[in-house]
């Protein structure tokens, strides 16, 4: 059957695309600090670190099957971990420090749940690949939320 087997190929491209399309934009970081940013900075800097994080990612061969997906994912996750890291080590100012925190936790969860697609894709899982898309949809949905009630409109962008 290889038609089906295209299709199913067809999907965790499209699967994939579509997660790590959200995923880049959670790759987003900045320029380390020791001390609480002013709003300004904050967001300039977290800005500045999307934009420079979607570029990364979408510099990566866009996979055209399962394999391919497999090595799209485990190229990413690098990139995204080191945005996540100089996000983390922003200081945003007092009054948006708690939807920070869970923006950053969100980024957190999106992460795990892309290593599992990447598992899932070496594994040739199309299903759980799709599944786990799913899941991390509804995550990114809540992070460009989160990214543009702290007024990061590169880290709240839409994807695709």
């Amino acid at each position: 059957m290889k038609l089906g087997r295209q299709h199913l190929a067809c999907k965790a491209r499209v699967a994939a695309g579509a997660f790590l399309a959200g995923i880049v934009l959670v790759g987003c970081g900045g320029s380390g600090t020791s001390g609480t940013l002013s709003d300004a900075q904050f967001i300039s800097q977290a800005n500045a670190a999307c934009k420079a994080g979607a570029s990364a990612t979408t510099a990566l061969a866009v996979p055209t099957d399962v394999a391919s997906t497999a090595k799209y994912i485990a190229n990413a996750v690098p990139i995204i971990q080191k945005y996540e890291r100089q996000l983390a080590a922003l200081v945003a100012p007092s009054a948006k420090q708690k939807e920070y925190k869970r923006m950053l936790s969100l980024m957190q969860e999106e992460i795990a749940q892309l290593s599992i697609a990447g598992k899932a894709a070496a594994a040739r899982d199309v299903q759980k690949v799709q599944s786990i898309y799913s899941s991390a949809a509804n995550l990114n949905k809540q992070f460009k939320s989160s990214a543009t009630t702290l007024g990061l409109t590169e880290c709240g962008a839409s994807s695709g």
